[in-house]
């Protein structure tokens, strides 16, 4: 059983390794938008069409269920908490899934100055 697992999680680290992860964040007067891009969505597209192919239930519903965008809204964001070193700020919602913004080096100061304006939360 670990030999199974530690296989599966060698084959997910060389599809990152070879793929990459590209993901884009929008921040605007409404809120923040997140987009998977690049060689990361047409994998995903590819990944969600096999899922749906297998024809099994369990298989298919997860390739339904596989998002390649998110967004929540000012006034959803009931908390905020900021990673300086890593570049990243968590923005929780009333309900569901908070939504994690990573930024570069050289952005990350001015969309954590955009958050808190746009939030009122001093993080």
């Amino acid at each position: 059983m670990a030999g199974i697992l530690l296989g599966l999680l060698l084959i997910v680290w060389l599809i990152f390794e070879l793929i990459g992860y590209e993901q884009h964040f929008r921040l605007d007067f409404s809120g923040v938008q997140s987009q998977v891009s690049g060689r990361t969505n047409t994998f995903l597209k590819i990944a969600r069409a096999g899922s749906l192919l297998s024809g099994r239930p369990s298989v298919m519903g997860s390739g339904l269920a596989m998002r390649t965008s998110d967004a929540i809204r000012w006034s959803q964001v009931r908390k905020v908490e900021v990673d300086e070193r890593r570049r990243q700020m968590l923005l929780y919602r009333g309900d569901g899934q908070p939504l994690l913004l990573i930024c570069p080096a050289e952005h990350f100061e001015t969309a954590h100055e955009i958050v808190q304006l746009q939030t009122g939360f001093a993080a």
